[in-house]
């Protein structure tokens, strides 16, 4: 019956719609002609964006949010209970029963509003803190590419070692998060933009995984 309504990292990766963005200009690249040579550095924004949802701050928004819910659904759980308690009390041929299972039932069709209804706003809150970090990271990147001479940055996940391999759909996300096959390390601006954010990369950061009551019917 349970069901977990759990922070979307699958295998260390965020699946975050609309950042797949293969390239980074750097600023005023449209207003300005072609430079002679190009200079391109890479950067896992998708890392970067994991890291910034998974920051204590963001972290209590979330388990906020999933804590006023759990208490909205146990009261419910209490009343269909209670429900329960009394339909076993009465004879099978008790007129009483119908009301109360009638009852029952629009309860329950409560519950499973509530239920959809913080689903869809916990995955716009983290849309919205997604969404925020990608604007931190472009604006980092594009001072970071200024000022060491980079002409492009393109974002891309590191090697296949990493790939989630469950499903034919999560190996295609990957490949695509991955447009470039080869880059040197040197070039690789991923914690340079990280430390210009405030974000040590070598912290290890831990997560709760949040875990909301059971809609039901699961």
């Amino acid at each position: 019956m349970k069901t977990k309504l759990a922070a979307i990292m699958v295998g260390g990766s965020l699946a975050v719609a609309g950042l797949a963005v293969s390239q980074f200009s750097t600023a005023g690249a449209s207003a300005r002609t072609a430079p002679e040579s190009a200079r391109v550095a890479t950067i896992d924004v998708f890392a970067i964006v994991d890291r910034v949802l998974m920051n204590e701050e963001n972290q209590q928004a979330m388990m906020a949010l999933q804590n006023r819910v759990n208490e909205e659904l146990n009261e419910i759980d209490e009343r269909v209970r209670g429900l329960q308690a009394r339909l076993n009390e009465l004879p099978e041929e008790s007129p009483e029963r119908f009301q109360i299972i009638q009852e029952g039932q629009m309860i329950l069709q409560q519950r499973e509003e509530l239920y959809n209804s913080a689903v869809e706003q916990l995955d716009a809150q983290r849309a919205e803190l997604a969404a925020d970090a990608y604007e931190q990271i472009h604006k980092a990147a594009n001072e970071l590419a200024n000022g060491n001479g980079y002409t492009h940055v393109i974002a891309t996940r590191g090697g296949p070692d990493n790939m989630d391999r469950r499903a034919i759909n999560a190996v295609v996300q990957e490949i695509t998060l991955r447009p470039m096959l080869a880059f040197p390390e040197s070039d690789d601006i991923t914690e340079r933009v990280m430390k210009h954010l405030g974000i040590d990369p070598d912290e290890e950061i831990e997560t709760e995984m949040m875990d909301m009551a059971p809609p039901f019917g699961g």
